[in-house]
């Protein structure tokens, strides 16, 4: 079996087969797809100058090695499998890196002085994440992604509530309602011990959505509230109180403030070949909360597929859909609304 390697500062190689069709079952395995995923919380870690991660759901350990062996941060890398943490410990020797190593389901991993949390589960990040906000301490930052975009956009309400303890309806912003019910969640779960949450980057994208923040002291703002959809008009609204009109299709416990607020930079580290050019995370993300479109008028836009598809065909199929609402606001008028 060939090794593969990604470039971070330094060529991070691994042993493990990513070869194999991906299967939950599977005891370990790389998605490559998901290389973009892990450069951007390397680069969150390095930006905010992290000191004590733990990877939650390390799997072949490749982003534990890599911010060890290039930012030289102390990685305590975590799996529930055996056969995984072997796994890593084999991909650490090959890297001449030495990480901590713990066998432990991330919804029980015992949080002590930790500063930094990944969770990259296959399927819902809710139990870890509840483990991780209860524990952390404050100013500690959170990068954790979620498969299971179907229950987060709303195609599975029942399951949203149990999962997410939110109303999801499925609406014409399917893809926006994945990141702000995963927020959403994070808001709640954390104000009811006594935190709050502070975004930092959030994005959607194939199979996934992936959102990173910072845990502060709880705060007085409102960030929960309602979206409401008009399924006869296609329009759509955010207000913090319930409303009593007919028709509506009514989404609770969800994130309505602005999502992306820092930007990331790193010359001459570039992402893999998503479309047909490389791009860097800074052409990527070039969003920060004055770049944002205000949410109130973005639910308004009834047919605003179009600006996404007009996106698409310039950046490639599978550009974020956070960055389609940077985009927008620039090339509004550019684009024919019919």
């Amino acid at each position: 079996m060939q090794s593969y390697s990604e470039k971070y500062i330094s060529e991070i190689k691994v042993g493990t087969n990513t070869d194999e069709k991906l299967r939950k079952a599977m005891p370990v395995f790389l998605n490559k797809e998901m290389y973009k995923n892990r450069l951007i919380t390397f680069l969150i870690a390095q930006k905010f100058k992290a000191k004590k991660v733990v990877d939650l759901m390390c799997a072949s350990g490749i982003l534990s090695i890599a911010l060890a062996k290039d930012l030289g941060i102390e990685v305590t890398a975590n799996d529930l499998s055996p056969v995984a943490l072997e796994e890593t410990k084999r991909n650490a020797k090959l890297n001449n890196t030495k990480i901590n190593t713990c066998l432990s389901k991330a919804e029980l991993f015992p949080i002590s002085s930790e500063d930094f949390f990944i969770i990259d589960p296959f399927g819902s990040p809710a139990l870890a994440l509840k483990n991780v906000l209860k524990s952390c301490k404050l100013n500690s930052i959170v990068c954790t992604t979620a498969t299971d975009i179907a229950v987060l956009g709303g195609k599975y309400p029942t399951k949203s509530a149990q999962i997410y303890d939110a109303k999801i309806h499925l609406n014409g912003f399917a893809e926006e309602m994945r990141i702000r019910a995963l927020l959403g969640f994070c808001e709640s779960f954390a104000r009811e011990n006594n935190k709050s949450i502070e975004p930092l980057l959030a994005y959607t994208e194939r199979h996934y959505a992936k959102v990173c923040f910072k845990v502060i002291k709880k705060n007085a703002k409102r960030n929960l509230g309602f979206v409401y959809y008009n399924p006869k008009t296609g329009e759509g609204f955010t207000t913090t109180k319930r409303q009593k009109e007919q028709g509506l299709l009514e989404s609770e416990n969800i994130w309505i403030s602005a999502v992306n607020n820092i930007e990331l930079k790193k010359n001459n580290l570039k992402t893999i070949c998503t479309t047909s050019q490389d791009l860097t995370i800074a052409d990527l993300f070039p969003i920060s909360a004055k770049h944002y479109i205000n949410i109130k008028k973005y639910f308004q836009y009834k047919k605003r597929y179009v600006l996404k598809k007009a996106i698409m065909q310039k950046y490639g199929k599978i550009s974020p859909y956070s960055y389609t609402l940077f985009l927008s606001k620039e090339n509004f008028k550019k684009i024919k609304i019919i």
